[in-house]
């Protein structure tokens, strides 16, 4: 589920043609190559034109404990901001991608 979803439903839906595998232990891995969401931020604009902001994409899984389910990124694969709009008084410097577990940082 994603926490700070802009979508009516906050699911991610997967397609019935999504791919799972299941190892020799029985940990089944679901490789979602093409996922689209839909976030909602907030942001400072106090200290602008000298701010930063940072807008985080919280997921979560409601139905299993966080020993059961693993999220992790490809660093290989680029932040699509082609629908960005792009704005006179500000810029999109750039994109990154990372994983926190819940021990990592405090509950959003």
């Amino acid at each position: 589920m994603i926490v700070n979803s802009a979508d009516t439903s906050g699911y991610l839906t997967v397609n019935t043609y999504s791919l799972a595998s299941v190892n020799y232990s029985g940990q089944v891995y679901m490789i979602l190559p093409a996922l689209s969401v839909k976030t909602r931020c907030s942001f400072n604009v106090k200290n602008f034109p000298f701010d930063k902001q940072m807008c985080s994409i919280n997921l979560t899984s409601w139905g299993q404990g966080i020993n059961r389910v693993l999220y992790t990124e490809d660093k290989s694969l680029v932040v699509d901001s082609s629908e960005y709009s792009e704005h006179p008084l500000w810029a999109l410097n750039g994109t990154d991608l990372a994983t926190f577990s819940a021990a990592d940082r405090s509950p959003f």
